[in-house]
């Protein structure tokens, strides 16, 4: 199906593009730190019973608990990122609900009334004479 829309359009013009919907990496790596959890406490169990009994393998029990321990605070960090990464989601989704046409009025009325306008405007041509021009493909 996706190469039979690719091939309705002109070769080399890229007019679309492939989206996929994903679960929340936040639940799968909840799910994770839960199965890193389950197997801590079945060692630690183990590592009881092996204290009981006195056995050499206390060495290899405490070293693979270690390890799922890394394990969990690698998770942690992970959950972490992605939550920071919700809430600056959440942050631009809020700007976006915001009407800034007044804000912009009044900014540009207080530049006109300070005179401050005329000469930003002016500069602010100057810049794009000096700037070069970005080449546009035609649609």
């Amino acid at each position: 199906v996706i190469q039979q829309r690719m091939g309705e359009y002109k070769e080399g013009e890229i007019r679309f593009n492939l989206m996929a919907v994903i679960g929340d990496r936040r639940k799968m790596l909840s799910e994770q730190i839960t199965s890193v959890d389950r197997d801590i406490s079945r060692l630690m169990a183990e590592l009881e019973k092996l204290r009981l009994g006195e056995s050499k393998d206390l060495g290899d029990v405490e070293s693979r608990i270690a390890g799922l321990n890394s394990e969990r605070a690698g998770l942690e960090h992970l959950v972490d990122l992605e939550n920071g990464k919700f809430a600056r989601y959440q942050f631009d989704n809020s700007l976006r609900k915001l009407n800034f046409i007044p804000f912009i009025y009044q900014l540009v009325r207080a530049m006109a009334e300070k005179g401050v306008l005329e000469p930003a405007v002016e500069k602010a041509k100057e810049k794009a004479k000096n700037r070069p021009r970005q080449q546009r493909p035609d649609m």
